[in-house]
């Protein structure tokens, strides 16, 4: 067996039971082989390489076979394909090309993000493994080539009975309050803070739609959204003080 002793029993847990926790877990023991590699492989680190290398981590263990060969080793032939990523990064390209490429990878940060925690990531959560503010995140997530002309929004949608709208429906919060509301939240609450008042570029849902994408129940979003509407709330009370 030529799996490096520091590696043997988290490989040992996550070969019992392959999932999030574990997937977290290995990952966390592998951090600093993954950040070696990456620099061997290109010569230096960021973000972005770090969440593709970290991508990549979690199928290279699937195919990883302890009798033929050291699982570093391993890693770092996987590696290879964060050259041509790298060589992206730097080259100077054209701002629509350079956000279709940043839209590229945001998808693969969320894929790996979700991997490891069991759920989709919030914003926050996106954005800060990404390398990249959530205003950026905005302007990424809504940048249109062109402007379609003559689209409406139909008048019978289908109604949801379970919706409670929170009270607006900007695409950024309004106010330094918001801000420090949605900072305060957790990565549950502050997914289905984004997705009511769609939030950094994405559009507004309804509870149903949240619940769908988050594998909750609509009434369990309701209490949540009347929990983050309260603490939105005390603003007010705040200035009548």
């Amino acid at each position: 067996m030529k799996l490096e002793p520091e590696y043997q029993s988290v490989y040992a847990a996550w070969k019992a039971a392959p999932g999030p926790q574990t997937n977290n877990e290995f990952l966390k023991v592998l951090t600093p082989a993954i950040e070696k590699g990456v620099k061997a492989t290109v010569g230096t680190t960021n973000p972005l390489l770090l969440s593709r290398a970290r991508g990549i981590t979690l199928q290279a263990i699937k195919t990883y076979d302890p009798s033929k060969a050291q699982l570093n080793t391993h890693l770092r032939n996987q590696f290879k394909g964060l050259k041509r990523i790298h060589r992206q990064i730097g080259q100077p390209i054209k701002i629509p090309e350079r956000i279709v490429l940043q839209h590229g990878r945001l998808q693969q940060v969320s894929e790996e993000l979700q991997a490891e925690l069991g759920r989709e990531p919030s914003d926050a959560e996106l954005a800060s493994t990404a390398g990249i503010s959530l205003s950026r995140l905005k302007k990424i997530r809504t940048y249109r080539p062109a402007v379609a002309v003559g689209t409406f929004q139909s008048a019978d949608e289908e109604d949801d009975e379970d919706f409670v709208p929170l009270s607006h429906s900007l695409s950024q919060p309004k106010n330094l309050w918001e801000k420090i509301v949605y900072d305060e939240l957790s990565p549950l609450d502050q997914l289905i803070m984004e997705m009511s008042l769609g939030l950094h570029g994405q559009p507004a849902l309804q509870n149903h739609e949240i619940a769908k994408r988050l594998k909750r129940s609509p009434g369990l979003i309701s209490q949540r959204k009347k929990i983050i509407q309260d603490k939105l709330d005390q603003e007010a009370e705040l200035s009548l003080l």
